[in-house]
């Protein structure tokens, strides 16, 4: 049996509108982004993969959130370390 293999070479904007189609499977459409580190559109929500296990599902969300709170929690502590520079300033020149 013989078997023939064409190659076509595609420019990096069509390949952009070739994902943002919407002709490929997902395995294809992610395999594709990553290759060429196209973006997925800000609009696309987010997989929560817990295999419809309500208990799953509640220990990702929990980790989440543990996880955003610990973004926010430097903004605190550079603030904490700004007022305590000032206090130590004020200090300082009282003595």
């Amino acid at each position: 049996m013989k078997t023939t293999t064409t190659t076509t070479t595609l420019t990096r904007q069509q390949v952009r509108e070739l994902v943002e189609s919407g002709t490929l499977s997902r395995n294809e459409e992610l395999a594709l982004r990553m290759r060429f580190g196209i973006a997925a559109p800000a609009s696309m929500p987010l997989e929560m993969n817990d295999g419809g296990d309500p208990a799953m599902a509640a220990e990702l969300a929990t980790i989440e959130k543990s996880i955003i709170d610990g973004m926010e929690a430097p903004k605190q502590s550079q603030t904490r370390n700004k007022n305590r520079e000032k206090i130590l300033d004020t200090l300082s020149k009282l003595s």
